[in-house]
């Protein structure tokens, strides 16, 4: 924040970002979180692509422990899936 800001400063610029921003996984987490049990693909399996892609990156924050902004990190799994889920 700048000096001249009205605003009670209580947490640094890189505390806000450890608290508020994107979670960063090692490949390690990736697989951890983001694998799905037989239970949850069948259900992953039974929505459209959009809709899965927000489930498995819900599901996946939730396990982690954190919920960020969903709408990039789903954009970026169904890019990355070619929008093929299964």
């Amino acid at each position: 924040m700048t000096s001249d800001s009205h605003r009670l400063s209580i947490l640094t610029a890189s505390e806000v970002d450890d608290l508020f921003g994107l979670p960063r996984f090692t490949e390690d987490d990736r697989r951890l979180y983001f694998d799905l049990s037989a239970a949850e693909r069948e259900t992953v399996n039974a929505h459209t692509p959009s809709v899965a892609a927000h489930l498995i990156v819900q599901l996946g924050y939730f396990k982690a422990g954190t919920v960020p902004e969903v709408s990039f990190c789903s954009q970026l799994l169904i890019w990355m899936s070619g929008s093929r889920l299964t």
